[in-house]
């Protein structure tokens, strides 16, 4: 599935959602085959699945913040190759208990590999396209789970081998260089850490922010002067209409005490 983003195109998010379902698949297949070979009672058959699933519970929580700290890109080429690598490691495991530990860490890197592919996806998706795309990656599942039902009935049917059916696992591993060549790094975390390596401002002072300069106001007299009749201007406060000398001075500039306060 190709994914159109800024001049790069992500079709390995289809296979590496194809692979994950294979993997969870891949448990039910072994829990029979394996009864069998160690000769397991029900109750510890139940881990070959159990800590798979536990796994990929604790692997979903964890890989949230290592993306976020190293990057998505580098946290999907991880996951695909913890995913790959202990899933091989479990074909050579000589007991149940080890093969538990092998699964486990498989499902810390499978449960990390799909959050980080939908995160990683839904950036280059354009918005009126988002929807569609992430649904179509759901449509790998399905086709996952049944390749892993065809090959390894195939492969159990022709050797009798249940190894065969986790070493055909190793093949996410070689999705890994592709990812590595191919793949941008998230645009969210590249602005983030450039903006974490910023030097501090020399002055604390100028990133506080300054109140806008106001206009000064008139003084409360100089608006009563202009809104009054010129026969008022001149006017004693008697009454009489006679000019003094002390009526006739203009009085000087006034200004309110808003003004003062806000420079």
């Amino acid at each position: 599935m190709a994914v159109e983003g800024p001049g790069q195109d992500l079709p390995d998010r289809g296979l590496g959602f194809m692979f994950d379902a294979w993997d969870v698949t891949l448990n039910g297949i072994l829990i029979p085959l394996l009864s069998k070979h160690w000769s397991l009672q029900p109750a510890d058959a139940g881990w070959i699945g159990t800590a798979n699933l536990i796994g990929m519970a604790l692997g979903a929580f964890a890989w949230g913040t290592i993306a976020d700290t190293i990057g998505r890109k580098r946290a999907f080429t991880a996951t695909l190759l913890i995913f790959s690598i202990f899933t091989v490691l479990g074909a050579f495991a000589p007991d149940i208990v080890w093969f538990c530990i092998f699964r486990f860490m498989a499902g810390f890197g499978l449960g990390g590999c799909i959050p980080v592919d939908y995160a990683l996806v839904g950036e280059f998706t354009p918005r009126k396209h988002r929807g569609k795309v992430l649904t179509a990656m759901d449509g790998w599942w399905p086709v996952g789970a049944a390749l892993c039902g065809f090959i390894s009935a195939g492969l159990v049917a022709a050797f009798a081998d249940w190894r065969l059916t986790m070493l055909v696992m190793v093949l996410p591993a070689l999705l890994v260089f592709w990812v590595r060549r191919s793949v941008p790094e998230s645009p969210l975390f590249l602005i983030r850490r450039a903006g974490a390596k910023k030097p501090p401002t020399s002055s604390t002072a100028s990133s506080w922010p300054r109140e806008p300069s106001r206009a000064p106001t008139a003084c409360p007299r100089h608006k009563m002067l202009r809104a009054s009749p010129p026969a008022a201007r001149g006017s004693n406060c008697d009454g009489s209409g006679s000019s003094t000398g002390r009526s006739r001075r203009r009085p000087g500039p006034c200004f309110s005490a808003s003004f003062w306060s806000t420079t």
